[in-house]
């Protein structure tokens, strides 16, 4: 599939993984990772969207199973073109169709409340708009069309969550560490439970550095520490009425 704009400062889900073990030394298998990871990104509560252009095949069923990080069908037609000015890249889609952890997150946090903040370019599809049903296959969806369109190659326009190439979503570093401390204070949590006096003593420190870590995700990557000052000084400065001359009651 073809994606809006590229991921700037973007990382693969699995950047937590290695976060984890160049900071804390700590080494967890794949699925035990992603398990506890997506409940932590869950906790974070970021999602950010982007457009996408998913190329399928028609089947003998009318149908066409759209990918999991789909979340609002934008159009579907029989050709598309790019506009002149999108920055748009060619995305390989592997895993995302089946991913469980992808549409597990979309089904829970409200296809309605996603946001990408680097959303820039605007698609623009050409070719002949054709109408759609859409309906549920599963745990996953998709849209069913007119006979007449069978062994046919259709473009679906849509909004969806970033994913990474294995259809997992998308991290910023501070969510990538976020997730790393908090798996970290989860170790050293289950270490004071066996009652090691060293996990004891790191406690308090960890935890504190995990919730940190979680706070800081909650400022939007593309906001600047001079932005974020400039909203601080508003918040805290009790003469702010007069600024410009503006006496206001």
């Amino acid at each position: 599939m073809n994606i809006e704009a590229p991921h700037l400062g973007m990382y693969d889900f699995m950047y937590g993984r290695y976060l984890l073990k160049s900071y804390f030394d700590i080494e967890m298998q794949d699925g035990d990772y992603i398990e506890h990871a997506y409940n932590i990104y869950k906790e974070i509560g970021n999602a950010y969207k982007a457009r996408y252009m998913h190329k399928a095949l028609v089947g003998a069923d009318c149908k066409v199973i759209l990918p999991c990080n789909a979340s609002i069908i934008l159009y579907v037609s029989t050709g598309d073109q790019w506009d002149s000015k999108t920055n748009a890249i060619d995305w390989l889609d592997i895993q995302g169709i089946g991913n469980p952890y992808v549409r597990g997150f979309i089904s829970r946090s409200g296809m309605n409340v996603m946001y990408n903040h680097q959303q820039r370019t605007i698609t623009r599809a050409e070719g002949e708009y054709i109408p759609y049903s859409l309906e549920a296959l599963g745990d996953r969806y998709s849209i069913k069309v007119d006979p007449i369109y069978i062994g046919q190659v259709l473009h679906v326009g849509y909004k969806g969550l970033c994913t990474d190439m294995d259809g997992n979503p998308s991290l910023y570093r501070k969510e990538a560490e976020a997730i790393a401390y908090r798996l970290a204070y989860m170790d050293v949590q289950r270490d004071v439970f066996k009652h090691i006096p060293a996990a004891m003593q790191i406690l308090p420190m960890i935890k504190m550095k995990s919730d940190v870590a979680m706070a800081a995700t909650k400022v939007p990557e593309h906001i600047t520490q001079n932005e974020m000052n400039r909203v601080l000084s508003v918040m805290t400065s009790h003469d702010r009425k007069v600024y410009f001359s503006s006496y206001k009651i």
